[in-house]
C-alpha cells in the first residue's frame, strides 16, 4: 500500500486491519514521498527478503494500491522498476492526475520536453480507479474528466468509478475498500463470482446508487 502526502502508513491501522481481516498481508512505509515508487519498490524487496513474510505469502499473487499521492506512487512502482513486474493487480484511490502531478514537480525528465508524471499505455495487469465526487477530488486530485482519460489509456482489465454523496479526498481511503476486495479477490483468489461485480451488461455496482460514474472493460478472459 503506497501512502499519500501526510498520512504515512502508520496512520492506516484500519484499512490495514480491513484488508488483512480478508486474508492479505499488507505492507507499507512512512516515507513522505512516494509519487516516484521508489521506496515502494524498496520496500517490496524488503518485504520478499524476509523469511517471516514470504512464509506467509504467495509472491506470485501480490497486488499494489495507493491513495493520493501514493495512487501515482503505485502506477510508478509498476512501471519504473526492475520489480515492478511482482504485481498482479493495482488499484490507486483518488490518484493525483498527471497535470498535477507536473504542477506539484512530481514527475520524470521535468526539465525536458518528454516530462511525464506516470504513464497508463504500458500496464498490463487489471486497474481499478476509483475516485470521489467530493469537492477536492472532483475539482483538484482526481476530476472526472481526468479520471475518463487515464481509463482511456489503459489497455488492460480495468474498471472506474466514483463515490457518490459527495465522499471527498481523504474519506476516498475508507469507502471503497469493499470493492476492491472484491477486485483482488477475483483476481488473485480466483473467486470468479465477483466478475458479476464489474463486468457485463448487468454489471452489480450499476445498481448500486452508492456510486457512478462507472465503467469497465475486459480484455482478458478470465
Amino acid at each position: 500500500m503506497v501512502n499519500g502526502t501526510g498520512v504515512p502508513c502508520s496512520k492506516y491501522e484500519a484499512v490495514f486491519e480491513h484488508f488483512a481481516s480478508w486474508g492479505y498481508v499488507v505492507i507499507g512505509n512512512d516515507y513522505g514521498t512516494n509519487w516516484d515508487g521508489k521506496h515502494t519498490s524498496e520496500t517490496l524487496d524488503f518485504a520478499l527478503n524476509k523469511e517471516e513474510i514470504t512464509s506467509m505469502i504467495n509472491t506470485n499473487k501480490i497486488a499494489i494500491g495507493g491513495h493520493s499521492q501514493g495512487g501515482m506512487g503505485a502506477f510508478n512502482a509498476v512501471n519504473e522498476y526492475d520489480n515492478g513486474h511482482k504485481y498482479k493487480v493495482l488499484f490507486p484511490i483518488s490518484p493525483t492526475h498527471k497535470d498535477l502531478g507536473i504542477a506539484l514537480k512530481w514527475g520524470f525528465n521535468l526539465d525536458k520536453t518528454d516530462a511525464y508524471a506516470y504513464k497508463l499505455d504500458t500496464i498490463k495487469i487489471p486497474t481499478m480507479l476509483i475516485a470521489g465526487t467530493g469537492k477536492f477530488d472532483s475539482e483538484t486530485v482526481s476530476p472526472l474528466e481526468q479520471m475518463n482519460l487515464a481509463y482511456n489509456e489503459l489497455n488492460t482489465d480495468k474498471v472506474m468509478f466514483r463515490r457518490s454523496d459527495n465522499i471527498d479526498h481523504a474519506n476516498m481511503l475508507y469507502e471503497a475498500n469493499g470493492y476492491v476486495i472484491a477486485w483482488l479477490d477475483y483476481y488473485l483468489k480466483n473467486v470468479k463470482e465477483n466478475e458479476k461485480a464489474f463486468f457485463g451488461e448487468n454489471a452489480e455496482i450499476k445498481n448500486n446508487n452508492r456510486y457512478q460514474d462507472f465503467k469497465s472493460e475486459q480484455i482478458s478472459m478470465k
